[in-house]
């Protein structure tokens, strides 16, 4: 876990520079993400965001037409992806967005910093 702001700091500057690949394949950082964590996290807010894609991003990371038709079906319920445990994408075809900031194994942990 991590103990201090600049630790953070610093694992968060990483996260944000790895190939998209490399966090598609790190495994799952193990974060229960229930909806509206208390340190902040966006994932409630999935849904109203349209999952954080940017226009076109599906297709430039070739997800299929089936895999594209999953997606916008859950984007169109109120919860968006989210489920009890935290995102119920693979996370192959989370956007961008969450993979750098949400899903990455560098995520701040909730509570206080030391």
């Amino acid at each position: 876990m991590l103990k201090t702001r600049e630790e953070y700091d610093r694992l968060r500057k990483r996260a944000e520079t790895l190939p998209i690949d490399d966090l598609i394949n790190e495994p799952d950082c193990d974060h229960n993400c229930p909806p509206c964590r208390p340190d902040g996290c966006d994932c409630c807010f999935c849904h109203e965001h349209k999952g954080y894609y940017k226009n076109g991003e599906m297709n430039v990371r070739n997800f299929t037409e089936n895999e594209i038709e999953m997606i916008n079906e859950m984007l169109e319920k109120p919860e968006g992806c989210l489920g009890e445990k935290g995102c119920m994408l693979p996370r192959r075809l989370r956007s961008e967005a969450c993979l750098r900031a949400r899903c990455n194994p560098y995520e701040k942990p909730a509570g206080n910093w030391r």
